[in-house]
């Protein structure tokens, strides 16, 4: 049974603007480094915390990105007739994204930007009876043992859109241990909800709603 338009359109939307909520706390965070640690920004990116096995923010946005982006940069080229290969476990490590906040924070607009392109196109998908964007099939490649074996899965781009976004929110909580606890950074100086999955902060709403 076909979803209705409007279904498919609202369900669509919502997708899109949680990636891009994601990305956009992302940019937040960056934006509260530059103001606390000025020059030294770059720096506290990159300082690794022993709390965390010795991982730098850094490490963890440029991991979170690396899924982020093969969906949504598939999204950007469109993939071809045979559809797209997705090596989540195949990723560069280093590198400027883990070190640099500025060349972080331009790979995560360039993101974003993809996204917001893709939102302006929902209506004439939806209207359409062809496949839209996010629709299309992939094959999605994960690595089950430590031989380097990859195991293929099939998927589509909206279902590894959500994924890859579920993925980013559990290294956002690291995130937020290394930024309070090793950078010193304060709580309330950190964008509302962040590194908490939807679920997690509809459960603390209720929680406090009934006064727990």
């Amino acid at each position: 049974m076909s979803i209705p338009n409007s279904l498919a359109r609202s369900m669509r939307t919502c997708l899109y603007r949680a990636n891009v909520g994601v990305l956009d706390q992302k940019l937040q965070l960056l934006s509260t480094l530059k103001s606390n640690f000025k020059e030294g920004a770059s720096m506290a990116f990159a300082s690794k915390c022993p709390l965390v096995g010795g991982s730098s923010i850094g490490q963890h946005y440029r991991h979170s990105l690396d899924h982020m982006a093969l969906p949504i940069e598939s999204m950007g080229d469109r993939c071809d007739g045979a559809g797209c290969d997705f090596h989540y476990d195949l990723r560069t490590r280093g590198g400027s994204f883990e070190t640099d906040i500025n060349a972080s924070r331009s790979r995560i607009l360039e993101l974003k930007g993809t996204i917001e392109d893709c939102m302006e196109k929902i209506d004439d998908e939806i209207d359409s009876s062809s496949p839209g964007i996010s629709d299309q099939d992939v094959r999605v490649y994960f690595m089950l043992d430590n031989e380097g074996h990859e195991f293929r899965f099939k998927s589509n781009i909206e279902r590894e859109m959500h994924f890859a976004m579920h993925h980013a929110f559990h290294h956002l909580a690291i995130v937020k241990i290394i930024a309070i606890n090793h950078l010193g950074l304060h709580l309330d100086s950190l964008p509302e909800g962040f590194g908490k999955a939807p679920s997690t902060q509809k459960f603390d709403s209720e929680r406090n709603m009934q006064g727990v």
